[in-house]
């Protein structure tokens, strides 16, 4: 299941090891692909829009995928089996995983950073930015 929120996690966690600039730039053409591909499934309206309500299903379902024995928390372990080195989550209670709550907070902050005009919804564009400039 491609989610938006898996394919940013994932994408966060990645390092261009390309050496030539060409490489780098399929790299980042196919980086493209994939992020259209997460946002349009997503954008479950089909209005080219992402609002929270999409964004917080989006998230859910990753959170069900990446929580593979299925105990209701993440670890560290299960983030990096898919490939999230570094979450950048805080645990809140300190008990070693990422409740369905923590990681929600987390990505409902990072929605309204995301949303560059404040408009309550994402766009293509406003994601696309927001990437190139982690």
């Amino acid at each position: 299941m491609k989610t938006l929120f898996l394919k940013l996690a994932i994408a966060a966690g990645l390092v261009i090891s390309t050496a030539s600039v060409s490489a780098q730039a399929q790299e980042v053409e196919l980086d493209e692909i994939l992020l259209r591909e997460a946002f349009d499934a997503a954008d479950s309206t089909g209005d080219g829009t992402i609002d929270e309500a999409e964004f917080a299903a989006d998230v859910i379902a990753a959170f069900v995928v990446v929580d593979r024995n299925g105990n209701g928390a993440v670890s560290i372990v299960e983030l990096k089996a898919v490939g999230v080195e570094e979450p950048g989550l805080i645990d809140i209670n300190n008990d070693g995983t990422f409740s369905l709550l923590e990681i929600m907070n987390f990505k409902i902050v990072e929605f309204e950073n995301v949303d560059l005009n404040g408009d309550g919804v994402l766009t293509f564009d406003e994601i696309k930015k927001y990437e190139s400039q982690r």
